[in-house]
């Protein structure tokens, strides 16, 4: 211990003392580093400063020659003086240039072979100048006169019209030189100047005056890195390495700062660069000697701790008992708050099944108030759970019922652990248990709701083929008793066999409800409103043997919904309820608003958090056993006598609320009747009235639709209704063949009449196609159930015109003369 103590020390004390070289070396370093950067800042910004001056200079000078007449008429007296200004300044102005407004040198001084006359309306500046007329200075270009230059150029206006420019030509490296030199004086340093289009102006490399940066840097990533930084507009410090020497360049680190300077309406990058390891040299000296003031506190901290060691490990030996016992009575108390306060049931039970001990949540979960209780009751459950070891040592996930202490049964998932005694017997089993009646609900109902849902897929299919055939029979037969003589003893015949189609169609209209795939129109309503609007209607139905008793909350809140699905609704609880009474009864229907604060679970669904109107249909029939309820809402399911009902009441009704949000359950008692609840989401808008229109004359048609069937007997009725009423009709079972039709027919097509599903594509694609061919044509839709196309979730939207198969020849007609009749 003494020996691990000790060597702990020094690693400790040498850590310790590196840290302090460490830190104090970092933070002279970085001061030194503050100073040149500080430095850099001055140069830099005394250099910028120096070039604005001097090309607000050069700008004057233009501004004083783009005015004198003899530079703007370009005469000898105007050569004259360009020749003369020339020379007065020859150290900074390698030539004076007057170029006119189509970008053609007209002079320069001195005059070189060739310039006057070329053209240099290409050169970016050049072009630039001559689109906005502003004063502009140049990248490093090459100059007709055959050397690498910068030029400012300043508009000539010549009667208040451009007129060309008049410019300087400058040799940068000279005017860099003079400016940038100061940097470079002390031999440790040294400038950087890049144009706006990364073309190097200034540079101790030579070589790479007048590159692209990117050229020149594409094998130095720190150097790239650097540029883009300046390019970008930026001002601030960077690092860059250079590994190798490049011209008078020394490999090593280097510290740069830039800052942009604005040129007229352009920036030049510029940087002053610093070796690090001239920056760094003084700090040899301070190292040594920072060295030697640690060394001396490392030798004061070994004689202070060979000391301290001795005593720390006394108190550290007698601390660690007492630490020791107090982590145990932790401990203890731990485990002891685990087991009281833990969300499972705990409990421990003997081979003979007696119950040592169980902890309050097990105590709660089986309906009693004490342990005592528990321990003295011969409660079923624990028992069971050994039985299920099978000669196992434990047990895991095991699920069974387990009576609570009024009777009733919960299911519970236990988890059991057989402990041994000395001697090799059993000395008891340690069991765990959570109860999960709630989950198995909850299971019940998604394997129903699994199960229903598979079965309105079906129905909704079966009734989809169901209503065209029925349409065929419904539009044939409507077509024949419409020639037949009212006195034929034939009417009756085919009025039957319109009155079982229509009977059809109603079935096939609830298999669609029970499906959720009917075609609804939701408005919004009160459910109030709703039920006395049909409440004459339903005392009709119910007879006189069976009273309506009406509840209707006050203030009730809207929903929205169909009407019609809301009379649907309403009807087949009240023809249910009306089955169930033997002899006189009373059904009662109440409404009320309800505010669900926590998710209710109910046996045939969930009801999410929020504001609902509630609406129960109670009555006082002979109820309904345990077995049935299962399955109450299942389509042909019914416990009626055969020919007494289809079994499609209940199911409607769910499927009706299941496609509006909403939720519906039932609770029963054998001789005591049945409520059936439904909770319909509130709707905040405002009741919408309704008006039924009037049935007007059928009146004749003369104009020309296309027909697309896949049903080719339905296809046949439809043809022979429209010709029959003055209609040209184009008919065919191919939306393909459609468009074909469409694109040869050379006269107006009024109307598509279309399904919405059919093998080649659905008939809201072909719409999107042929009003590509006849944009002024106007769709009508038909189907057996609504697509996704055509409605969302089974709303139709508004300005889609929709009709439901099936139909009869006139209800086709009048839809067909209403949509043609819209504006």
């Amino acid at each position: 211990m003494k020996t691990k103590s000790w060597f702990v020390t020094i690693v400790l004390l040498l850590a310790f003392c590196s840290y302090l070289f460490y830190y104090f070396y970092t933070e002279e370093r970085a001061r030194a580093i503050d100073v040149v950067v500080s430095h850099q800042r001055v140069y830099a910004r005394q250099a910028a400063y120096s070039l604005n001056e001097l090309v607000d200079k050069w700008n004057n000078v233009l501004s004083y020659l783009s005015q004198d007449p003899n530079i703007i008429d370009m005469n000898d007296a105007g050569r004259d003086e360009l020749t003369k200004l020339r020379g007065a300044l020859h150290d900074e102005i390698k030539s004076i240039t007057r170029v006119d407004e189509r970008g053609v040198i007209l002079a320069t001084s001195p005059l070189f072979p060739g310039s006057v006359g070329a053209d240099i309306s290409k050169q970016r500046h050049i072009a630039k100048i001559l689109a906005d007329h502003k004063p502009v200075v140049s990248d490093v270009f090459d100059a007709v006169q055959g050397f690498q230059a910068i030029a400012i150029h300043y508009p000539v206006f010549k009667g208040g019209r451009f007129d060309g420019t008049i410019a300087l030509v400058i040799d940068f490296g000279k005017v860099g030189k003079r400016i940038l030199g100061d940097v470079e004086s002390d031999g440790s340093g040294y400038a950087w100047m890049l144009s706006s289009d990364g073309i190097e102006l200034y540079c101790p490399i030579t070589r790479h005056i007048g590159k692209s940066v990117h050229e020149t840097s594409k094998d130095s990533p720190d150097l790239e890195d650097v540029a883009q930084r300046m390019l970008s507009g930026r001002e601030g410090v960077a690092t860059l390495s250079y590994s190798e020497a490049v011209g008078r360049i020394a490999a090593g680190k280097r510290i740069v700062y830039y800052l942009p300077v604005h040129i007229n309406d352009t920036i030049w990058p510029l940087a002053v660069v610093y070796s690090e390891d001239e920056i760094t040299k003084h700090l040899a000296d301070f190292s040594r000697k920072l060295a030697a003031i640690l060394g001396l506190v490392f030798l004061g901290g070994m004689f202070m701790s060979y000391f301290g060691i001795k005593g720390w490990i006394v108190v550290a030996e007698s601390e660690a008992r007492k630490k020791a016992e107090e982590q145990l009575r932790e401990s203890e108390e731990r485990y002891r708050n685990l087991y009281a306060n833990a969300a499972i049931g705990i409990c421990r039970v003997t081979p003979n099944g007696k119950m040592l001990f169980a902890n309050p949540h097990l105590v709660r979960m089986l309906g009693f108030e004490s342990f005592e209780q528990l321990a003295a009751s011969k409660i079923e459950g624990p028992g069971l759970a050994l039985g299920m070891l099978g000669g196992n040592q434990e047990a895991r996930g095991l699920e069974s019922k387990w009576k609570k202490s009024d009777g009733s049964e919960i299911f519970v998932r236990q988890n059991v652990w057989l402990m041994y005694a000395e001697d090799g017997s059993v000395a008891y089993y340690d069991i765990t248990a959570e109860d999960i009646t709630e989950q198995k609900l909850l299971e019940a109902q998604l394997l129903q709701a699994q199960k229903m849902e598979a079965i309105g897929q079906l129905a909704g299919g079966v009734a989809h083929d169901f209503n065209n055939m029925i349409g065929v029979i419904l539009g044939y037969a409507s077509l024949i008793e419409k020639d037949l003589d009212p006195a034929s003893p034939v009417v009756k015949r085919i009025q039957s066999v319109i009155q079982a189609a229509q009977r059809s169609a109603n079935l096939a209209k609830q298999l669609l409800g029970f499906a959720r795939k009917q075609v609804i129109t939701p408005i919004a309503v009160n459910f109030n409103t709703e039920i006395l609007s049909i409440d004459k209607m339903l005392g009709r139905l119910l007879g006189e043997n069976i009273s309506i008793r009406l509840l209707l909350g006050e203030k009730l809140w809207n929903i929205k919904m169909d009407p019609s699905q809301i009379d649907q609704v309403v009807t087949n609880l009240c023809t249910n309820a009306r089955d169930a009474i033997q002899n006189v009864g009373t059904i009662t229907l109440q409404t009320s608003n309800v505010s669900v604060e926590e998710v209710r679970v109910l046996k045939h669904g969930t009801v999410p958090k929020g504001d609902y109107v509630l609406f129960t249909c109670t009555d006082t029939g002979h109820g309904i056993d345990p077995r049935t309820i299962d399955r109450i809402f299942e389509p042909f399911f019914s416990t009626k006598a055969k020919g007494k009902g289809t079994g499609l009441g209940l199911a409607t009704v769910f499927g009706i609320i299941k496609q509006n949000n909403g939720c519906i359950d039932v609770t029963s008692e054998e001789g005591k009747g049945t409520t059936f609840s439904i909770y319909l989401p509130r709707y905040d808008g405002e009741v919408e009235p309704r008006e039924e229109p009037a049935a007007e004359p059928l009146v004749r048609g003369k104009e020309t639709i296309l027909v697309v069937e896949d049903e080719s007997e339905l296809l046949d009725l439809i043809n022979s209704t429209l010709e029959s009423n003055g209609y040209t009709a184009f008919c065919t079972t191919s939306p393909l063949k459609a468009l074909t039709i469409c694109e040869e027919h050379k006269g107006r097509i009024h109307l598509l009449l279309t399904d919405v599903i059919m093998p080649e594509m659905n008939g809201k694609e072909l719409q999107e196609q042929l009003l590509k061919v006849s944009p002024g044509m106007k769709t009508l839709f038909i189907s057996g159930y609504t697509a996704n196309i055509v409605a969302e979730h089974g709303v139709l939207e508004k300005e889609t015109q929709f009709l439901q198969k099936p139909f009869t020849p006139e209800s086709l007609l009048r839809k067909i003369r209403s949509v043609l009749s819209e504006s």
